[in-house]
């Protein structure tokens, strides 16, 4: 599963595991 977030104007995108958590993925 591809995730896209725009933080402080910085764009990231990053392929996680379906179950995965978004907590756990910010904490990485």
């Amino acid at each position: 599963m591809k995730v896209s977030m725009t933080v402080n104007g910085t764009a990231y995108e990053h392929d996680v595991e379906p179950r995965t958590l978004l907590v756990q993925h910010l904490r990485e």
